[in-house]
């Protein structure tokens, strides 16, 4: 995964207004139901890697949540929910907010609940410290990141003591079985997903059963880590 985003999309996540408006914006074309993106990005998320697609462009988002365990001039490390300690890279051009107010670097420190951004392998575009679990600008995150420009995601979230590995793909259904389905994504990569017999599929917000996905559609399916997807959502237009 390569090429972080551009700095005025990640600027965006600054302004909580802009997130409004964008988020407006994106209507329901997201293919995932609300709650679920609250959850998968919500609270009990340690770190994500999300790819999306804006004007025929790919780009690699990596988001990291946790409590600051130190910091350097050019790291933070955070202690992630599932325990692993992450080096973030920052700058003199990271931007650090709390519910929309803008702080500086040396505002940090250790023991904050913050969530950063960055491209790729790059310095943190963003910093968030979470001061209030309800924000705006936090409950503005999922519907960017998850909405209609992704094309797949891999997110780590403990909840309960159990850790889960949620891998998110959206395209195109290239090909079904009686157990799968294949999808072609916006960036050309051709991904074959087993469904789970218990799986919840639904078209068009209405449940249905595995044979009424047809090829063509856009589907986002979700499952844990290597397992089959439990959640299958389907738009016929």
């Amino acid at each position: 995964m390569s090429s972080p985003a551009p700095r005025h999309i990640l600027a965006l996540l600054l302004s909580v207004a802009a997130l409004l408006a964008l988020s407006a914006g994106v209507g329901t074309g997201s293919n995932l139901p609300a709650r679920l993106e609250a959850t998968l990005l919500g609270p009990n998320m340690a770190r994500a890697e999300i790819v999306r697609m804006s004007a025929g462009v790919r780009h690699d988002h990596r988001l990291d949540r946790g409590r600051i365990r130190s910091i350097s001039p050019g790291a933070v490390t955070i202690a992630e929910r599932d325990g692993l300690l992450v080096p973030v890279p920052v700058s003199a051009a990271t931007r650090v907010s709390a519910n929309g107010r803008m702080l500086s670097l040396a505002a940090l420190r250790r023991g904050m609940e913050i969530l950063t951004v960055r491209g790729g392998n790059q310095a943190a575009e963003t910093v968030h410290v979470i001061r209030f679990k309800g924000s705006k600008e936090l409950k503005a995150l999922p519907r960017f990141f998850l909405g209609p420009a992704m094309v797949r995601a891999e997110i780590v979230l403990k909840k309960n003591g159990i850790t889960h590995d949620y891998r998110i793909d959206r395209g195109r259904v290239r090909a079904v079985t009686r157990d799968s389905i294949t999808l072609l994504e916006r960036d050309g990569l051709v991904v074959p997903i087993l469904v789970a017999p218990q799986a919840r599929i639904e078209l068009n917000d209405r449940p249905v059963g595995l044979p009424a996905i047809r090829k063509g559609m856009e589907v986002t399916a979700v499952r844990d880590g290597d397992g089959p997807a439990e959640t299958v959502e389907a738009t016929r237009r």
